[in-house]
């Protein structure tokens, strides 16, 4: 399994030259007079009380200064009225042990670096809010004012910004909402579709430079602010405007970020929903549940991102066919730019859309991940049906949507979702849509992929649940695709090396429900369960993609009642469990394992030497057999071993270990080593069938052993005493049972 370092950073502090620090004041009393007394010219400026300083207006730093309260519990406070602090440009501020909390402004609420540079060491900023102001209600004019933007919750950067073991809980960041105005405003369109202000960063805004270590991000919000309409006595919205971005949970950034060893939970991003019941308006695109970047450069080393979340806006209903939502993207990460991910977790991020990209991450530009972990993030396609015959969107890369040139190494992908759209229902005069496609359960490529000596193990690509008809005799609507359930290539190029796809899933999406008018509709199709590749080029090296499986969605039921003489109800279909193929490039396939999954192991045009398709290959389950990624080892009687072509410049397998061992090098991304692998006895695949107990021992070659059997853990039996074979190998049948609920076995040196 993948090991992370986690780094501590608690004794570390951010120091300022003390040529900038002049003579201070010391606080003796939380109040603000006091502490404006103390800052006058700056310098170093000490408490020896403690308590929450509210105050009245905004502490403007024009001098160098370095506050501390070290042993003390100061918070400045804003009192949910006033922006905390301001640094003007060219001054240098330093905070330790400052809790800067409430405070409210439209940008920058607990603090606005206007040029200066800003250090936070050990600090707290909490429940800070920006907030940008709603559009005032006019009447009889063209263009009712737009919602307010709003940007940096807790902190608006533009110079530098450094914070260590510092936490940002609970701030938020709103745009306005747009206006409304009159009806007749409504018969010059556009008039007055008003937009919702955006939203961007949650806690931190930086348009520079900024460097958090060791930091905690936790709660963060932002949420975009709701379209504008027209409104009358007759007619409610019958035109709208745009709702409002929201981007960065807890961060969003246009320049350069680094973070190291910090945590970013639990962020959420909610785009503002679109106004108008005719001639409705988008909703906001969503972005960045953890953070946004773009065109930025990002370093982030020993990090978590999880269980962040983001939701686009609704679209106001279109020509009676919208009510749906806008696209978003990144669950915990959304950037474009310079992108380096060294021993980060991205964990348990949620993200829907109208297209749902990236449920963990979605990355344009050059991006680099190494020694990383991406798990159990999800990524849905919208939902929600029209009036009449909107369909459902698709879910594109549960852990990973790539648009750029991205390469992965020492990495494991494991049980994240890519999930399509769901219940794309008729309403009461239409005829539904099928459910939307889910593509890439662990990654979906439109870019450059490169992935190396990684694991994609559990993931699934499944499509969403058809909707249902409502008029007579028709179908209702088949189930989405599931496709590519560890990686879907849809263009561009896909490099695989040293790499293990197993256990991976492509699931077809259940078929609408009848009702008395309708038939239910029929299962999804899943295809390509390991990997699927449209248009682009693939090859795969080294690879083993075993165990995956592609199985179609059942039909849909009549929960409302049977039509009349309804057909049967068909399930859909699994095809291809391996890799599928449906372009007209061949794939170079070399030295791989693709064998033991569902349906065929591969279909469509390769090319390529030493591979085992379709066969057994004697693979051992997926485990950890050293190195940072689980692997499938090989059984000694593998055919995989010493199987492969000797290609240039191939060292080692997935592992690191030495390749080639022996003969020649092994098929696959697992190289075996019987002196170093099997030093010692190992019982492995025991069970039971047919009544019938068995067990597989591995160990030396040509060694004897004996097998020890109990019920209890204490006292043993012998039961055989064997060899293995030449290749270390010797399974067992017709294992003696034991009469209480549990058996043990082991092994034991004669």
């Amino acid at each position: 399994m993948v090991c992370f370092l986690k780094l501590v950073a608690a004794v570390l502090l951010f120091t300022l030259p003390t040529s900038a620090v002049h003579a201070g004041g010391v606080v003796s009393n939380p109040t603000e007079a006091d502490l404006r007394t103390a800052l006058v010219g700056g310098g170093s400026v000490t408490f020896d009380c403690d308590g929450t300083i509210f105050l009245g207006n905004s502490l403007v730093i024009t001098n160098a200064t370095v506050m501390s309260a070290a042993g003390r519990n100061i918070t400045l406070s804003g009192g949910n009225s006033v922006r905390v602090l301001v640094v003007n440009p060219g001054v240098d501020l330093t905070l330790n042990f400052i809790k800067v909390q409430n405070g409210k402004a439209a940008f920058g609420a607990g603090l606005l670096n206007n040029g200066g540079s800003v250090t936070a060491n050990n600090c707290d900023f909490s429940f800070n809010s920006a907030a940008g102001t709603n559009g005032l209600p006019t009447a009889y004019t063209n263009q009712p004012p737009h919602g307010e933007s709003a940007s940096g919750g807790a902190v608006f950067n533009t110079g530098s910004f450094a914070a260590a073991n510092s936490t940002f809980i609970s701030n938020s960041v709103t745009g306005g909402d747009g206006a409304v105005g009159s009806y007749l405003d409504a018969q010059l369109p556009g008039s007055v579709m008003t937009r919702g202000g955006s939203a961007t960063g949650g806690a931190m805004f930086s348009a520079t430079s900024a460097t958090l270590i060791g930091c905690m991000f936790d709660h963060n919000s932002a949420t975009g602010g709701k379209g504008g309409g027209e409104s009358s006595t007759t007619t409610s919205t019958y035109f709208g405007g745009d709702g409002g971005l929201a981007f960065g949970g807890a961060v969003c950034f246009s320049n350069s970020l680094t973070l190291v060893g910090c945590t970013l939970k639990n962020g959420f991003v909610v785009a503002g929903n679109g106004a108008g019941s005719y001639y409705g308006g988008p909703g906001g695109e969503a972005r960045g549940g953890a953070i946004y970047g773009n065109f930025a450069t990002l370093s982030a080393t020993n990090c978590e991102f999880s269980q962040n979340r983001v939701a686009a806006g609704f679209y106001g209903q279109l020509l009676r066919k919208g009510n749906r939502r806008a696209d978003a993207s990144g669950g915990g990460l959304s950037t474009a730019g310079s992108i380096v991910l060294q021993n980060v977790v991205v964990a348990s991020n949620y993200l829907q859309g109208q297209t749902g990209f990236g449920g963990g991450a979605t990355l344009s530009g050059n991006a680099l991940i190494s020694g990383s972990r991406f798990r159990a993030n999800h990524v849905a396609g919208d939902n929600l049906a029209s009036y009449y015959n909107s369909g459902c969107g698709p879910g594109l890369g549960g852990g990973i949507c790539n648009n750029g040139v991205l390469t992965i190494s020492g990495t494991l992908l494991d049980s994240n979702r890519a999930v399509g759209g769901t219940n794309g229902s008729g309403s009461t005069y239409g005829l539904g849509q099928a459910g939307g496609d889910g593509k890439g359960g662990g990654i979906c490529n439109f870019g450059t992929l490169d992935l190396r000596n990684s694991t994609l193990a559990d993931n699934v690509a499944m499509g969403g649940d058809g909707g249902s008809a409502w008029i007579s005799f028709v179908s209702s609507r088949t189930g989405g695709t599931g496709l590519g359930g560890g990686l879907c290539s849809l263009s561009g190029s896909s490099t695989i090396f040293n790499s293990t796809l197993s256990g991976n899933a492509a699931v077809g999406g259940k078929g609408g429900d009848g009702n008395p008018y309708s038939y239910a509709g029929i299962g999804g199709t899943g295809i390509g369960a390991g990997i699927y590749v449209m248009t682009n080029s693939l090859s795969a090296t080294h690879c083993t993609i075993a165990n995956n499986q592609s199985t179609g969605g059942g039909p849909g039921g009549y929960p409302f009642g049977l039509p009349y003489s309804p057909p049967p109800l068909a399930n859909g279909m699994g095809f291809d469990g391996g890799i599928r193929n449906v372009g007209e490039t061949a794939m170079a396939l070399t030295n791989s394992i693709v064998c033991g999954n569902s349906q065929n192991d591969i279909n469509g045009l390769f090319l390529g030497d030493a591979n085992l398709i379709g066969v057994d290959a004697k693979l051992a389950p997926l485990a950890n057999n050293g190195g940072s990624t689980p692997t499938m080892g090989l059984y000694p009687d593998s055919p995989a071993i010493n199987g492969a072509v000797t290609l240039a410049g191939i060292t080692s397998d997935q592992r690191g270990f030495v390749r080639p061992i022996g003969a020649g090098p092994d098929i696959g991304a697992f190289e075996w080593n019987s002196d170093s692998f099997y030093t010692s006895f190992r019982l492995l695949d025991f069970g039971r069938s047919a009544g019938i107990y068995h067990v597989r021992v591995v160990g030396p070659p040509s060694q004897t052993y004996r097998l020890q059997t109990s019920s209890d853990f204490v006292s043993w039996n012998n039961v055989s005493t064997n060899t293995t074979d030449s290749l270390g190998l010797r399974p067992l049948e017709n294992l003696p049972s034991q009469p209480g609920p549990t058996a043990y076995y082991r092994t034991i040196s004669p």
